[in-house]
């Protein structure tokens, strides 16, 4: 392959017509053909190549001219040429060269049928140098002067519409946009329709017996096709396209660092939030106890319930029609109490519950739960903000009380009375029905059905249960369920393969068993009996034993004391036993229904030391610890009362 080059095309016209003329008195005189001077003859004995020639070559308005020859003597008449052998590497920079001087449109592609040149056409490229320094003199002052023409020309704006735009940039066939590199290259064929090159060699190679152009229909074949070396060619910006896409993802992960940041940084403050409250208490504490240091002192024996009392704090409003007010349940880590209420809305019936801020003890609004009345509210031991609620209408459902949505909802066979979550796997929560089966769930690996149901001995609904977690500094080495129905109190040990019953003997009609954790002490309340016509209200404490025939611990109650009650009990109600944080107090509140009153009883003297009287019959009692101290809530069937200790003096 070679390239020959013609510096003007006017002047090449011009010799073009003399060699004419030159050549026809030659082949009169049977002379040479294609002689190059007048001075000089190719003699007949000098060897021609028998070869067959292809000449194509692009003029200024970039159209084709291609013609055949039958041997290279016949473009001698093309005058001021340079000859370069196509190889790997001379080719690509000679190109380079011609694109620099501005002449890459003056080019002939000359392709050789026979690898060998005879001498006679080397003597011709030798001759043709020797115009070329003249030629290129002439070229220089004709460029000069159409340079010249052209900037007095007016410039004319021309306008293309999108659709001749995109054809100019995009092959025919696959409707892709050119590249310059590549397999999809432009291409010409000799007919001068440009293509995508894969595109139209696949086109040519799948019609061969019938292959041509798909625009004008001329017949075509794959060595008719030449690489077009254009000075402007659109292509995708795939580059541009993937810098953007990574820059999204780049800022995706930005962002989701920034909401871990935020998340991190809100946590932190609501732990510095709890820690400035403690050190504010702590403070209130020191100042008081310089101010009475000498009572202090000279009084170090006086316990707790002899400096201290409750008094009322604030009383709340539920604005219940028809009362219902049930249950509660408190969330130190948000410093949120919950309590169950009525819908106050008669289009939208059923039960839910209102939350107070503990904080400022303001009520937010009303949010639906269940379609009857709530029997039981939990609040998760690890993760605060998963209220689990039981109701008679069979539904157990946990709700995130931060966004008061749904996560889970388990509908069951009968109606559910009490609900504990399990201290060992934040995951795993029991509920309590009124045909005295528990059932297990785990959230996390099984969120259809109960993992496993457990059947407690006695009759009537589970009315309470709770949580006991083995606890060696005091020597309890057991991990269960403290499960109390209307005649018996059992302890359910969970294993791997099952639970274990282990029997209190406790006679009785039961309505709640409350449990103090710290002291492993609880709470017994009984209705009145024909033995006992009081309400009874007894404390036992929790212990294991080893038992050498069955060679395992055993749980056992011993009772420490019992006070008594009122005459009547029309209402089951929720009493507590709460450890004063101070000296480590452990006081028994239960209510007085015949009194509407409220009693608060020392458990290591037996003795009463303070009776509230809040108005109302109280269904539900449940201490708290607030920012600034103590608390004891007590609910009715219409109203909340607060009540803080105090100090007596």
């Amino acid at each position: 392959m070679s390239i020959r080059r013609i510096h003007d095309t006017e002047e090449f016209a011009n010799n073009l017509d003399e060699e004419r003329e030159v050549t026809a008195e030659a082949a009169s005189d049977n002379s040479l053909d294609g002689t190059f001077s007048d001075s000089e003859q190719i003699s007949e004995n000098d060897a021609q190549p028998q070869s067959r020639y292809r000449r194509i070559v692009m003029d200024e308005e970039d159209s084709l001219d291609i013609s055949y020859v039958e041997n290279e003597q016949n473009l001698s008449v093309i005058p001021d040429v340079e000859e370069v052998d196509r190889d790997e590497g001379s080719f690509e920079a000679y190109l380079e060269v011609l694109e620099e001087e501005g002449v890459a449109e003056h080019v002939s592609v000359i392709e050789d049928q026979e690898d060998e040149t005879s001498n006679d056409e080397v003597e011709i490229h030798e001759e043709m140098e020797g115009i070329e320094d003249n030629q290129d003199n002439k070229q220089s002052s004709t460029n000069a002067e159409s340079s010249a023409s052209k900037e007095n020309e007016p410039v004319v704006d021309s306008k293309v519409t999108n659709e001749e735009e995109e054809s100019f940039t995009t092959c025919s066939i696959c409707l892709e946009p050119w590249s310059n590199l590549g397999e999809h290259r432009i291409v010409s064929l000799k007919c001068g329709h440009l293509f995508g090159k894969s595109c139209i060699e696949q086109w040519l190679r799948g019609s061969k017996a019938s292959s041509k152009c798909p625009q004008c229909n001329a017949k075509a074949s794959v060595r008719d096709l030449r690489i077009i070396y254009a000075k402007c060619v659109k292509v995708e910006d795939r580059a541009e396209r993937q810098r953007l896409m990574e820059e999204i993802s780049r800022l995706k992960k930005q962002n989701q660092e920034f909401e871990k940041e935020r998340a991190m940084q809100k946590m932190k403050s609501q732990q510095d939030n709890k820690f400035i409250q403690e050190l504010q208490q702590q403070l209130r504490m020191l100042k008081e106890s310089t101010n009475e240091m000498g009572a202090s002192v000279s009084g170090s024996t006086i316990g707790f319930t002899k400096k201290y009392k409750l008094g009322l704090f604030q009383t709340i409003d539920m604005s219940s029609r028809n009362g219902c007010c049930r249950v509660m349940a408190f969330n130190q880590w948000m410093n949120m109490l919950v309590l169950s209420t009525p819908s106050q809305v008669e289009m939208f019936p059923g039960f839910g519950i209102k939350k107070i801020n503990t904080l400022d003890f303001k009520v937010e609004n009303f949010y639906h739960l269940h379609s009857k009345q709530i029997r039981d509210l939990a609040f998760n031991p690890d993760k605060e903000d998963l209220l689990l609620s039981v109701s008679f209408d069979q539904v157990a459902k946990v709700t995130n009380v931060a966004s008061n949505a749904t996560v889970v909802s388990y509908s069951l066979g009968s109606p559910l009375w009490s609900c504990c979550w399990s201290k060992c796997n934040s995951g795993c929560f029991y509920v309590g029905t009124s045909s005295g089966q528990i059932h297990h769930f785990d959230t996390i690996n099984n969120t259809e059905n109960p993992m496993r149901t457990y059947n407690v001995k006695g009759s009537g609904p589970i009315v309470s249960m709770y949580y006991v977690q083995a606890n060696a500094d005091k020597g309890f080495y057991c991990s269960g369920l403290l499960v109390t129905r209307l005649n018996s109190i059992t302890f359910e040990e969970l294993t791997t393969s099952g639970n274990i019953t282990h029997d209190f003997f406790i006679e009785g009609t039961f309505t709640h068993t409350a449990f103090d954790p710290v002291s492993l002490h609880m709470l017994v309340t009984s209705r009145p009996t024909d033995r006992n016509h009081h309400v009874s209200h007894k404390i036992y404490s929790l212990k294991t034993t080893y038992n050498e025939n069955e060679h395992r611990n055993v749980v056992v109650v011993h009772e420490i004391h019992s006070f008594q009650g009122s005459t009547t009990m029309k209402v089951i109600e929720r009493n507590c036993l709460t450890t004063i944080n101070e000296d480590k107090t452990l006081l028994a509140i239960f209510n007085e229904e015949s009194t509407n009153s409220v009693k608060v009883c020392d458990v290591s003297t037996s003795s009463p030391i303070q009776t509230v009287k809040p108005g109302a019959n109280i269904i539900d009692i449940l201490p708290f610890k607030g920012p600034d101290g103590e608390y004891v809530a007590m609910l009715s069937e219409k109203s909340l009362k607060t009540y803080k200790w105090i100090n007596r003096l």
